[in-house]
């Protein structure tokens, strides 16, 4: 039985528009969508939807308003749709390939923890610079949206992007970018509108999923390149011998090497692969083929 003929090892993203079931990034964006909609047909004019689940620097010392460190994430400007657009749009075009390699669940659970830190941190800066806790209020998933864009540039640092939709850059550019936009903005104190915080802390969590999630179980494996090698180099979850050269391998050697590196593409994706397994398949592939012969 050749590679292609095994259930778990068949690709299941081919060119063009997929329709398969559909994915937590599209279950995210609907939830998003959803909620504004609700508030511009319920919310009336005071956006009471809005204001209902937005975050409160307030709600720091609330308990019974602790809720709202997740909703938050889900609620945008209800006065222009251009910042849930841009949201949306970023999680769709990132998220799809950070899904594929984290998974359903674990998106979810980068998702959710970066608006849930993002918020503590926003809210716990408020406080301790003395701000109208009640005048500040925090809204949207850039937070999220900027951890599942920063886990793309740490795992495909090297993959082409549009700048601006125009200039094509390698992704790891498009990161020190954003991360040093955010940089200046905090620093310089920007427009109150604009929470930098929030944003810098999805990035420094898509960091340390990148760094500890593999130990953790939440992170997959994909092979990183470019600038990013050094910082997130640990020993590979699977290990497998491969033969020399020269060695002529046990039949039931290299099928048993073959089968724990196909186990883990079904877990992680094709992508987790190390070079040395990803010759190790290739020979049992041409292995297979000689004995159809």
């Amino acid at each position: 039985m050749g590679l292609a003929d095994r259930d778990y090892y068949q690709d299941e993203r081919g060119p063009g528009i997929q329709l398969g079931p559909r994915t937590m990034v599209v279950n995210l964006m609907i939830i998003n969508g959803v909620v504004f909609v609700a508030n511009l047909l319920l919310g009336g004019p005071d956006n009471r939807i809005a204001e209902l689940l937005s975050l409160h620097a307030s709600d720091l010392a609330a308990p019974w308003f602790w809720w709202r460190f997740v909703t938050y994430g889900f609620v945008h400007n209800p006065d222009t749709a251009s910042h849930i657009a841009i949201n949306l749009f970023i999680l769709w075009m990132f998220g799809r390939d950070v899904e594929s390699l984290f998974g359903p669940r674990r998106i979810a659970g980068l998702y959710l923890v970066a608006v849930v830190l993002g918020g503590l941190i926003w809210a716990t800066r408020i406080v301790a610079i003395g701000g109208d806790l009640e005048r500040h209020a925090l809204q949207g998933a850039s937070g999220a949206v900027t951890a599942v864009m920063m886990s793309f540039v740490i795992h495909y640092p090297t993959r082409t992007i549009l700048l601006f939709l125009v200039l094509p850059v390698p992704a790891w550019i498009l990161g020190l970018l954003y991360v040093a936009s955010d940089l200046s903005g905090l620093a310089a104190r920007g427009a109150a509108s604009v929470a930098y915080e929030v944003h810098l802390t999805g990035a420094a969590l898509a960091v340390v999923f990148g760094r500890y999630g593999r130990w953790a179980g939440w992170s997959g494996g994909a092979r990183r390149a470019g600038p990013f090698r050094n910082l997130f180099r640990r020993r590979p979850a699977l290990r497998v011998r491969e033969p020399e050269s020269g060695d002529a391998a046990p039949s039931s050697g290299l099928d048993e090497q073959a089968d724990l590196i196909l186990a883990k593409v079904a877990q992680h994706g094709i992508d987790s692969l190390s070079d040395r397994e990803r010759r190790i398949l290739e020979a049992y592939s041409r292995r297979v083929k000689r004995k159809r012969r």
